[in-house]
């Protein structure tokens, strides 16, 4: 004989228990996810050069280790958050090492512990990385007879601007941009100043004249 099921109106259902959750207990908290940033690297006998391309990065966080680097920050124009640790093929003098956060990326020079042979790859594991190219606009080869150390460890300090100690992170951001600016002037202006007193003629000139 058929087992009779009893019959609910709508309104009297019993409410079915175990299936699903509350909103409360079902709620995800929200993980903003990191991304690895585009990364460039050259290389001399005597140093590692590394540009992290992130465009206005805020909070920018760059640490300098013996064996590794490490970035993280938010930028670019959908202002993401990237991270990246660059496990290095060998270790590097840190406290010499230098770092500077730009408006279109983050400069690192890594000073070698010693001169020597150029690294076969910049990542202690020899793995493709999608996001880690050659910076052939830095790059020279092992047997450049035109690449001098000390000439060129000043080149690319001149390019790098006012760089930070790369032990620590006091002092760590973009170079005042107002003194930058009053340097420029000085440089421009003095040496014409004192080419126009070189002209004077001060026995016949008032001395106001030096000043226009």
């Amino acid at each position: 004989m058929r087992e009779r099921v009893p019959f609910y109106p709508s309104h009297n259902k019993p409410k079915q228990r175990g299936r699903g959750c509350s909103r409360v207990s079902c709620a995800t908290p929200f993980i903003k996810m990191t991304l690895p940033a585009a990364v460039m690297w050259a290389q001399r006998k005597n140093m590692i050069y590394i540009t992290i391309c992130v465009e206005d990065c805020k909070d920018a966080v760059v640490t300098i280790e013996p064996s590794k680097v490490f970035f993280k920050g938010t930028g670019g124009t959908e202002h993401k958050l990237y991270e990246n640790t660059l496990e290095l093929f060998e270790d590097i003098d840190a406290e010499n090492s230098r770092k500077v956060v730009r408006d279109r990326n983050i400069e690192v020079m890594l000073m070698k512990k010693e001169s020597g042979p150029f690294w076969p790859h910049l990542l202690k594991q020899k793995i493709k990385q999608h996001w880690l190219k050659v910076d052939f606009s830095k790059w020279k080869d092992e047997d450049d007879d035109s690449d001098v150390e000390g000439e060129d460890f000043q080149q690319m300090m001149q390019q790098m601007g006012s760089l930070n100690p790369g032990a620590g992170d006091e002092g760590f951001g973009r170079p005042p941009r107002v003194n930058a600016t009053m340097h420029r002037v000085i440089q421009w202006s003095f040496p014409a100043f004192l080419h126009r007193v070189a002209l004077l003629d001060l026995s016949t000139q008032p001395l106001i004249i030096l000043f226009f």
